[in-house]
């Protein structure tokens, strides 16, 4: 007087005929408390290969909704058909346990709640899409550091204050600029070379500090320091590394990692196609293994920097790569200290179909 469902696995025993499998098939699907069922076959005195097949087939096709896989080892597998459904058959039970798991989390994605993405105001998107257009007009493939920089401040996100400098006059002149304490960076400069004495130097508070960090770097790089950085030296915050590649078959697709030097050295964190719903977002940053270091203020900061960027790349198709490395996250803001943008012409909207259906 249980159900059927509650017996978990279910042994048939080796004398189980094609009546028993059908049976116990067709009382599991439509178990309420079932929402899954894995088969497994093996060569037995009650049942061949076929029957077993067919009364699979037979007994499933009572409730096509649950889900239902099998495992046969014999001599000929063969998929599980009746007229009412088709059954996957796998060669191991552990692949066959696996994919039903992969099936239930996909399920479990899919019921999510997305939210609702973020769109530019009008004013913001249209200043936006001007600054590449011109960019496409003049033949640039990638936007300069200050032009990218004047691309996120248009949507509204922070940048660090930050002038180029090839010689130690130019390198004061901006400091003045911007305001001591300073960050001298050699721009060409990979993040794992970005050490003190090779490209990369932090909090010179005066110009004693920043002619000897110029002297330093020159005397180590040569002609690689250039052109070299000079930005305002920074609260603390959690690096996180944003990038957007555009992908052939799904449209552009957003990850976030450590950023910083830890980029280098650890795979991307999350990987989302976009557009992204503030819900789906939330999600996206609580499941980053840098979200630890986060406190609730600076997640939600770094929400909307992700909201944002995702609304650029919606609004702006020509974009067809962007690369913020390291935005620095606090409790109040999110400051992009460094940012690479590629741009493209395009001769129609690029995004695919299938990222503008909705599930009914």
């Amino acid at each position: 007087d249980r159900p059927i469902g509650d017996a978990n696995p279910v042994d048939l025993g080796l004398r189980a005929g094609a009546a028993e499998f059908e049976e116990a098939a067709r009382l599991l699907v439509s178990d309420p408390g079932v929402d899954a069922v894995l088969v497994l076959y093996a060569p037995s005195l009650g049942a061949t290969v076929d029957e077993a097949h067919a009364a699979l087939g037979a007994g499933a096709a009572a409730n096509p909704s649950v889900t239902v896989a099998a495992c046969f080892y014999s001599p000929q597998p063969a998929a599980v058909a009746s007229e009412a459904r088709s059954i996957p058959v796998f060669d191991a039970i552990d692949v066959a346990a696996r994919s039903l798991g992969r099936v239930a989390t996909y399920a479990e994605w899919l019921a999510m709640p997305e939210g609702e993405p973020l769109e530019l105001p009008a004013g913001e998107a249209d200043a936006a899409h001007g600054q590449v257009g011109s960019a496409l007009e003049r033949g640039q493939a990638e936007l300069t550091l200050d032009e990218a920089h004047e691309l996120l401040s248009t949507i509204g996100l922070d940048t660090v204050p930050s002038r180029s400098a090839t010689t130690l006059e130019e390198a004061l002149a901006a400091a003045e600029s911007v305001g001591y304490p300073v960050v001298l960076k050699a721009a060409c400069r990979q993040p794992t070379a970005k050490t003190v004495a090779a490209g990369f130097a932090l909090d010179l508070s005066d110009e004693a500090a920043l002619r000897g960090a110029w002297e330093r770097m020159s005397a180590t790089l040569g002609d690689e320091m250039m052109p070299a950085l000079v930005q305002s030296m920074l609260d603390p915050g959690v690096d996180v590394a944003i990038t957007v590649k555009d992908h052939p078959q799904v449209g552009p697709v957003l990850t976030i990692s450590p950023g910083g030097t830890a980029t280098a050295f650890e795979p991307g964190d999350e990987v989302r196609v976009l557009p992204l719903g503030h819900l789906e977002v939330r999600r996206l940053v609580a499941s980053a293994r840098f979200a630890a270091f986060l406190e609730p203020e600076a997640r939600k900061v770094l929400e909307q920097v992700l909201l944002r960027v995702g609304a650029l790349v919606e609004a702006v198709p020509e974009i067809a790569g962007l690369r913020l490395n390291p935005v620095i996250v606090g409790r109040d803001r999110a400051v992009v200290t460094d940012a690479a943008v590629s741009v493209r012409e395009i001769e129609q909207e690029p995004l695919p179909p299938i990222r503008r259906l909705e599930l009914g």
